[in-house]
């Protein structure tokens, strides 16, 4: 079922009624947005072997990134998992999106919220396509602080494998990251953001900076 604002190319998650970032205009190609439905998501097996194809649930990708989340100081929300972009449902079998949802320990300031775009973009964009070869695309959510229960998702990344592969991370900073996602909407890269984080004088830096 889709919910919450349109999606016309079909290739990114619908949006979360609880979840969804307050609409607005949007320069260039940062659009408004939230992450992918996770109310039905389904109870699955979790053990699987290495080769899987996809995450068999949550869990085993929690696990796989338990070092990159805790480095964060994030944790990985029960919500999102594998889904079909179709359908909008949850597809454990058969699913090419993954969708994950992380939330800060405790309050973060907005420069942390624009860090993270980058950081944790960079600590999962490319282990997910490495380990599940039937993923395609995925959708990651910066939330509001774990204890701090519902809210709406303050920045949402959607990449597709394609993109991933083609990033040289290990040299990429915010301001060049920023700029491609301006670049490449219709090119595997979106970033969803708040208006009010797009109106913070972090955000607005971040921008300007030559990239």
């Amino acid at each position: 079922m889709r919910t919450g604002s349109s999606n016309p190319s079909g290739r990114f998650a619908p949006v979360r009624r609880s979840r969804i970032l307050a609409p607005a205009g949007v320069a260039a190609a940062l659009l408004l947005g939230a992450c992918g439905d996770d109310d039905r998501s389904a109870d699955v097996a979790t053990t699987t072997t290495e080769a899987a194809p996809r995450p068999s649930g949550l869990e085993e990708v929690r696990r796989t990134f338990s070092a990159e989340v805790d480095a964060l100081d994030m944790v990985l929300t029960e919500e999102g998992g594998v889904i079909d972009l179709e359908t909008y449902l949850p597809a454990p079998e058969d699913g090419t999106h993954l969708s994950i949802y992380l939330a800060p320990r405790s309050g973060i300031d907005d420069q942390a919220y624009l860090d993270g775009i980058l950081e944790t973009a960079r600590a999962l964009a490319p282990g997910i396509f490495e380990r599940w070869s039937a993923i395609e695309t995925f959708d990651v959510c910066q939330l509001p602080p774990a204890d701090d229960g519902e809210g709406a998702a303050l920045t949402r990344l959607d990449m597709d494998r394609s993109s991933v592969e083609s990033l040289d991370w290990a040299a990429l900073d915010l301001p060049t990251f920023l700029a491609a996602a301006r670049e490449r909407p219709d090119d595997g890269i979106r970033l969803y953001v708040t208006r009010s984080l797009r109106e913070a004088p972090a955000y607005q830096e971040a921008t300007a900076a030559p990239t």
